[in-house]
Order: structure tokens, then C-alpha cells, then sequence
């Protein structure tokens, strides 16, 4: 099953039909409306910027002293 989540990517669940999945998920991308591809690629960058290198050491830091 496919479903675009928070506007900016599409998630392909991961099991026993993984690339079936995959290809029919590109073909989708591949006929999507133009407009709609172009306000995904806008949010993608919007949501990778969540996830800086700061952001990511620092979860990692909290993660590690979580388990000690």
C-alpha cells in the first residue's frame, strides 16, 4: 500500500512485495501531476531541514545517555 505522507514523499511499505511496490510507487511519480511533484520537491526541502547535523548528534547524544 502507497500513501503520500505529510505532502512531501510517497511510503512504500517495506515487505515480501518491496519491489513491486516500488515500481508501481515510481510509476505514480512518474504520472503525477506536475503542479503536485513541484509543491512535494518544495515540502521535501522544508522537512529535510528538520534533520540537520546539529539536530541529529544531538538526538543521538540524548539516545546514548538514555541507555546508560
Amino acid at each position: 500500500e502507497m500513501c503520500i505522507r505529510d505532502r512531501c514523499g510517497i511510503v512504500v511499505k517495506n515487505d515480501e512485495n518491496l519491489v513491486n511496490s516500488l515500481a508501481v510507487a515510481m510509476k505514480n511519480i512518474y504520472g503525477m501531476d506536475k503542479v503536485k511533484l513541484k509543491n512535494m520537491a518544495l515540502h521535501s526541502v522544508l522537512r529535510a531541514q528538520l534533520f540537520d547535523n546539529q539536530l541529529q548528534y544531538k538526538q543521538f547524544v540524548e539516545y546514548i545517555h538514555s541507555k546508560i
